[in-house]
């Protein structure tokens, strides 16, 4: 069920090993437009807006929210004196690749992508937000990798239930849990690798309660979790936190309360180099990035996968709106 943000089976479980719920990393100084203060991504010129005439690259990876940020990346700073060439298309680890050999200069990458095994290796699992932008932030700055301009959207995985069905579950993973303790008879849809994942059943059952491990209610499906639950296959599955389905099929994301699945945030990686150029960069995404909150994310997917409209019209329409 990934689609390109997490590299889920990580060292750690191949190794057998059972991560707890979320750790917790140290932030680092920054900047109001996100680079480190002591790092080569510092922003000295806070006040830049104009592009000068630079053409760069912006790459993305092949799923609507990716889209969606390349496209409001292009939009804007093409107003400012930027030429964005946003073609370059891939999956990670290819994409990060791609950066750190500058084939392109600007990517929106998730921090639980980047802490995780492809990249940095970082644990234990960072939940909250901030500290795991800043994590990412201080690490790759060593790499000349500048994140800058965090979103407020968590896109990360989650359980994942009809809304009508909050009334007999409850909202969050606690009380689903507590329902699960008393009852059998539910049927939960999972990816096969869910079984094996360290924020998967493993990390249900460590944080949340053993009924996990041993439920019997447990479904394998191919599917994405979004549509059994919407085609009523499932009583819950495994989703993804910003997905257009939740919002489409009227579904909720269960509250994790314990905070056992990793932050998945995201913010625009800039080169060193050009962000050295370029500030203008940081201090025009910084405050549109700060306005992508999950509901919001939320709803542009939703446009664009359920009702059919383009990439660029949802982004053009919601940055005029927002007054960008």
């Amino acid at each position: 069920m990934t689609r390109g943000r997490m590299l889920f089976a990580v060292s750690a479980v191949a190794a057998g090993a059972i991560l707890p719920a979320c750790g917790s990393a140290t932030p680092t100084a920054t900047t109001s437009s996100g680079g480190a203060a002591s790092s080569p991504c510092a922003i000295t010129n806070t006040s830049s807006t104009d592009g000068a005439g630079a053409s760069l690259k912006i790459g993305a990876k092949s799923f609507t929210e990716e889209a969606l940020l390349a496209a409001i990346t292009k939009i804007e700073l093409g107003k400012h004196n930027f030429t964005i060439d946003d073609t370059t298309k891939a999956a990670d680890p290819a994409i990060g690749q791609a950066i750190a050999s500058n084939q392109i200069q600007l990517l929106w990458q998730y921090t639980g992508t980047e802490l995780g095994a492809q990249y940095l290796n970082v644990t234990p699992t960072i939940c909250d937000l901030d500290q795991a932008f800043n994590k990412v932030q201080q690490l790759d700055a060593a790499n000349n990798l500048c994140w800058t301009s965090e979103t407020k959207f968590n896109d990360t995985n989650g359980i994942g239930i009809r809304s009508a069905d909050t009334s007999k579950f409850g909202s969050t993973l606690t009380s689903f849990t507590a329902y699960l303790q008393q009852h059998t008879d539910v049927k939960i849809c999972i990816a096969s690798e869910f079984r094996t994942r360290s924020d998967g059943l493993p990390g249900l059952a460590s944080t949340y309660g053993s009924v996990w491990s041993t439920y019997p209610g447990l479904t394998d499906v191919a599917a994405g979790g979004e549509k059994v639950l919407a085609n009523n296959q499932c009583d819950a599955a495994e989703v993804f936190t910003t997905d257009a389905a939740l919002k489409a099929d009227n579904l909720t994301a269960l509250t994790d309360d314990k905070k056992l699945f990793p932050a998945d945030n995201a913010g625009l990686i800039v080169r060193a180099d050009v962000l050295s150029a370029h500030p203008a960069i940081a201090n025009l995404m910084a405050p549109i990035a700060a306005k992508l909150t999950t509901d919001v994310m939320v709803g542009l997917n939703s446009q664009v996968d359920v009702s059919g409209q383009s990439v660029t019209d949802v982004a053009t329409t919601w940055l005029s709106q927002n007054g960008f």
